[in-house]
């Protein structure tokens, strides 16, 4: 494989029961130039088996094997390796419809923008709704950087996008237990480098939430330092 247009970035920690559903949504996206980074982040489960696995049929996918240290540096070394044109996160529990990735890049292209977004929909598993009920797959064209941050920030993380390699590539995701993820796509927003960003309103992203979930979890002392961050995105943005 040569050039790669398109690096997936996966952290993967103790998630047997959906990498497959993850992985499977991923190796058969309709736009196949894809790199596809697997970091294993130190899973004490079948998760890194089920990564070499994969790796085995499948010459786009890199598999790397850490110790644990936390999806903020399992994203880092991923981008590190990243070698497309285009970089994008996608985490271990959660799956992708199948023209995800063209339908972001085709965007990006027309448009020559920084980033190209999505929506997400939310796979409960615990209770019985749909909280989204989206059809038309509606575009932003983000008109300015004000307009273009709004779009990027619609979902906070860094799931739902697509961004060109060289924009990020000297953002690094920050040792924050929670809300590094809003951090970083912060400074993506301040960036000298970012101008525009465009928003198809379409879920194509489905983010899982299961009892063992980030979601789900009960309150712990580390969701006050969320507060302490999302203060720092605050005094960044409001300049």
């Amino acid at each position: 494989m040569n050039n790669p247009i398109v690096s997936i970035v996966i952290p993967v920690y103790n998630v047997e029961n959906y990498l497959i559903q993850c992985l499977d949504s991923v190796v058969s996206q309709t736009y196949e130039f894809l790199e596809i980074i697997l970091v294993n982040d130190g899973s004490t489960d079948r998760s890194g088996e089920i990564c070499n696995k994969y790796a085995e049929n499948d010459k786009r996918i890199k598999v790397f094997h850490l110790d644990n240290s936390g999806s903020a540096e399992a994203r880092n070394k991923g981008l590190d390796i990243a070698t497309g044109k285009y970089v994008m996160f996608l985490d271990a529990d959660d799956w992708v419809e199948a023209d995800m990735l063209e339908s972001l890049y085709r965007l990006a292209e027309a448009d020559h923008a920084d980033v190209a977004c999505c929506l997400l929909r939310e796979e409960n598993q615990l209770e019985e709704k749909d909280n989204c009920t989206i059809t038309e797959r509606t575009i932003i064209h983000g008109k300015n950087k004000t307009e273009s941050g709004l779009a990027l920030l619609t979902v906070w993380g860094p799931v739902c996008k697509l961004y060109r390699k060289d924009l990020i590539e000297n953002i690094q995701f920050e040792e924050y237990k929670v809300a590094e993820d809003l951090l970083f796509n912060t400074n993506v927003v301040c960036s000298e480098k970012f101008e525009r960003a465009s928003l198809i309103q379409y879920p194509f992203y489905h983010y899982m939430i299961y009892a063992g979930s980030a979601m789900k979890q009960e309150f712990q002392d580390k969701y006050l330092e969320a507060m302490r961050v999302e203060e720092l995105c605050y005094e960044k943005l409001t300049k």
